[in-house]
């Protein structure tokens, strides 16, 4: 008699784990991203500043 099949084996748990991490490897990014690009356009490190702190707030 054999013990459970583990997860790793599980071809649609994998599929979520790796959806998972792209997905949260993205939000991290974008977290990066947004303020930099305000800094970009607006040329004001302030406002870069203030749309980090809104991003973290929510």
């Amino acid at each position: 008699m054999t013990g459970p099949t583990p997860l790793r084996h599980n071809r649609d748990f994998m599929l979520l784990q790796g959806g998972q991490l792209l997905s949260t490897f993205g939000s991290s990014m974008s977290s990066v991203a947004y303020p930099l690009l305000v800094l970009a356009v607006t040329h004001s490190p302030a406002k870069a500043g203030a749309r980090r702190l809104r991003q973290v707030g929510s």
